[in-house]
C-alpha cells in the first residue's frame, strides 16, 4: 500500500485504520524472515525489508503506528542483514528500516547503544 501511495496523508490516514491488522502483519514478517537463511530465501528478505521499510516510513513520532515492542522486534530480526550479506539492495532497504526506527528516541536509545 505504502507503494502505491503518492500521497503522504491517504497512506497515513489508511495505515491509522488499520494499525492493529498491519502489527501483526509486521510481527508474522518478522518472524517469517528469523526462520529462513539469507542464501536461500534472499528475494523474500529482500521483499520482505522493503515493505517492512515502506510501512515504518509512516510511523513516525509524531504519528506512531506502533509499539516500541514491535519496533523492537523489527530491529531485532533485520539488524544482521547490513553484514550478513553482500546483497547490495538488502544491505540498503535494513539501512532504510534502521533509520525509520531511529526516529523514536526509545528505540535509538535502547536498541542503536
Amino acid at each position: 500500500m505504502a507503494n502505491l501511495s503518492t500521497e503522504e496523508n491517504v497512506a497515513l490516514d489508511a495505515f491509522t485504520g488499520m494499525k492493529e491488522m498491519l502489527h501483526d502483519f509486521i510481527g508474522k514478517l518478522c518472524e517469517a524472515v528469523n526462520r529462513r537463511s539469507i542464501e536461500q530465501n534472499e528475494e523474500f528478505i529482500l521483499n520482505a525489508i522493503s515493505c517492512v521499510t515502506n510501512i515504518l516510513y509512516y510511523d513516525t513520532s509524531q504519528e506512531p503506528l506502533f509499539t516500541d515492542a514491535l519496533r523492537s522486534k523489527v530491529f531485532s530480526s533485520f539488524k544482521d542483514f547490513l553484514l550478513a550479506t553482500q546483497n547490495e539492495e538488502i544491505q540498503i532497504e535494513t539501512v532504510r528500516v534502521l533509520s525509520n526506527l531511529s526516529r523514536h528516541k526509545s528505540i535509538a536509545a535502547n536498541e542503536f547503544s
